[in-house]
């Protein structure tokens, strides 16, 4: 039958995937000169195997691409790359690296990041007062988890003072903002 020349619909790929390659095609054009938002989406697509092949290494090297631009959620994901080794050679220190340039930018979710690192002595010595600084600044900028995990601190008066009607707040600013195990405190 194809011998024939004769059309084969169960032959040709499918209709939504060819759409995805011109969209694949055209990010990676964008990505290629340079616009991070593209690089963007080729590092989440690389991440998720979404209309390619699964590769973290593919995804980091897009994400770093996007970074260097100083795109915040693509210095936040090579930040987590870092942190879990996931196509990147395991490195607290550059977890970090890029987790600060995220928080130099204000970003809520990369100075919850730098908390934890602290508070787990990851790339940095461990110090229970800078992590609750850290997640502070975080919980300030309305980043739900540093809003539970400051609670905690204030509970346990781990890095500040044990001031349980701060905790209070925390815990109920946090349920507010929909954290489920706040609002059990």
């Amino acid at each position: 039958m194809v011998d024939r020349g004769e059309f084969v619909w169960w032959k040709l790929p499918d209709p939504a995937q060819r759409e995805m390659d011109a969209v694949i095609a055209m990010w990676r054009v964008a990505a290629d000169e340079g616009y991070y938002l593209a690089q963007r989406s080729m590092a989440r697509m690389h991440s998720l195997g979404y209309g390619v092949a699964q590769s973290y290494e593919e995804a980091a090297q897009w994400w770093s691409k996007a970074a260097e631009q100083g795109d915040v959620e693509a210095l936040n994901k090579l930040g987590l790359l870092y942190k879990e080794g996931r196509g990147v050679t395991q490195s607290d220190e550059q977890a970090m690296r890029w987790w600060r340039k995220a928080a130099d930018q204000e970003d809520a979710e990369a100075q919850c990041n730098i908390g934890v690192m602290f508070e787990e002595g990851r790339g940095v010595e461990q110090s229970d007062v800078e992590a609750a600084r850290w997640y502070s600044k975080s919980a300030e900028c309305g980043y739900v988890p540093a809003q539970f995990i400051l609670g905690l601190c204030f509970a346990d008066g781990r890095g500040v003072s044990q001031i349980y009607e701060k905790a209070a707040k925390w815990f109920e600013t946090a349920a507010d903002g929909g954290h489920a195990k706040a609002q059990y405190f």
